[in-house]
C-alpha cells in the first residue's frame, strides 16, 4: 500500500492511499458510489484491516494524488510520520 494506490471495497467505495501515520497505519481518502463524486472524507485504518476491506485497482496519476492530498493537507500534517 503506497501513496497513490487506489482501492475499491465491496460496497463500491473508492479509497485512495494518501500516506501513513507514525505507527504505520494507512491514511486514505474515500468517495462512494459513482466515481465522479469528490473525495469527501479522510480516514485511518491498520494495514491489515484496510487490506481485508478493499482490493487494489490501480495507481493514480501524481497530479490526482497531489490534488487530493492538498484537500486534506491540514489533516495529513497532523497524522503523517
Amino acid at each position: 500500500m503506497e501513496n497513490g494506490d487506489l482501492y475499491k471495497t465491496t460496497a463500491n467505495q473508492e479509497r485512495l492511499v494518501l500516506g501513513k501515520t507514525k505507527s504505520g497505519d494507512i491514511i486514505f481518502a474515500t468517495r462512494s458510489g459513482n466515481f465522479v463524486n469528490e473525495y469527501g472524507t479522510c480516514q485511518i485504518q491498520t494495514p491489515e484491516r484496510f487490506s481485508e476491506e478493499a482490493t487494489f485497482v490501480k495507481t493514480v496519476m501524481a497530479s490526482e494524488l497531489e490534488r487530493v492530498r492538498a484537500k486534506f493537507a491540514s489533516y495529513l500534517k497532523q497524522k503523517e510520520a
